[in-house]
């Protein structure tokens, strides 16, 4: 859609548009024209769409933290003051920096999404059969033994935007960065490539570079972290609203918190096609003492034993195959 991020391979994209057509009018729209980067602008309608009216009302966008207290949940969720425990993910790119002529995509600038600096690699058994007590050395993941409130403070830490998505848990967004709306907005062009050393005394005095081994050419790759002492005053424990998946600004941060009672191995992941294969991937190791057994049909594979299996098979309308995708878990 855009000029890639530094040092990372452009990802092709693709737009679709609708519309209306009332009765008595024959005018077909115009065609979609391309952009200097790369893309499509939208094609230009007819009638009373040749020059549309803008929408009324006030704009919402969870890109924006004043968005995020326009809307509340129809059943009040409140939040404690203080979560039982807190866990500091950094985003980031760890190197060596992408050679577009002799490495295949995914193979180099690989992303993470943890509390070290760690892509996500794929167990040689799958975590729910083990509980991640065996062949899971290397792989980034975290064990939540009961149930209680946990807070992620997240920071992005590199250029790009992201979209994080959470499997098996809603959580609530108590905190989010206005840099979207200030000196890091859509506005501001320059921020995508602006170098830390200059960033510090213009913008965010206590930023923070992701990996020292990725240079565009100078080391672009760094965000504005969560200061508590700064950034507490815009805490929302009042009806936070629900989600499933959060936007990330680039160089910005977010806190949001779910409650660990659903027993599983659960996924976190940057929905962003591009970003999955390179690694930025986490788990959640939730309730391991009361996951339910592994029934003794599901496939598994590696060298590790299966925790527990359940004697009575589970019922299937076919036969299923192990399959290997390397984000399995």
């Amino acid at each position: 859609e855009t000029a890639p991020a530094p040092h990372m391979p452009k990802v092709d994209s693709c737009k679709y548009w609708s519309f209306l057509s009332y009765e008595g009018h024959q005018d077909l729209p115009g065609k979609a024209s391309r952009k200097l980067l790369g893309g499509y602008n939208a094609p230009k309608g007819t009638g009373g769409g040749a020059k549309p009216e803008s929408v009324a009302g006030p704009e919402w966008d969870t890109n924006k933290q004043s968005s995020w207290t326009m809307v509340k949940n129809l059943v009040p969720v409140e939040e404690p003051e203080k979560a039982d425990v807190q866990y500091v993910l950094d985003v980031g790119v760890v190197g060596p920096s992408f050679d577009n002529s002799s490495v295949p995509y995914a193979m180099s600038d690989r992303m993470y999404m943890f509390t070290e600096h760690t892509p996500w690699k794929k167990p040689t058994t799958p975590l729910l059969h083990t509980k991640g007590t065996c062949g899971a050395e290397g792989v980034p993941f975290i064990t939540i033994e009961k149930e209680q409130t946990v807070e992620l403070i997240i920071n992005n830490l590199s250029p790009t935007a992201h979209v994080l998505h959470m499997h098996g848990m809603s959580f609530t967004v108590t905190n989010y960065a206005s840099f979207s709306e200030s000196w890091c907005s859509a506005g501001h062009f320059e921020c995508f490539f602006l170098p830390l050393a200059l960033a510090k005394k213009l913008d965010c005095s206590n930023a923070r570079a992701g990996d020292p081994g990725t240079k565009f050419p100078y080391d672009a790759y760094w965000g504005c972290p969560y200061d508590e002492e700064r950034d507490r005053k815009t805490e929302n424990l009042q009806n936070p609203l629900q989600k499933d998946m959060v936007s990330l600004w680039r160089r910005s941060w977010a806190v949001i918190r779910f409650k660990a009672t659903n027993p599983g191995t659960w996924i976190f992941h940057c929905h962003m096609e591009q970003h999955i294969p390179t690694g930025q991937i986490m788990a959640f190791n939730i309730l391991p003492d009361k996951q339910p057994p592994v029934p003794k049909d599901v496939p598994t594979e590696g060298p590790c034993p299966v925790w527990s299996q359940a004697e009575t098979p589970t019922p299937r309308a076919a036969p299923r195959h192990p399959m290997h995708p390397d984000h399995f878990v």
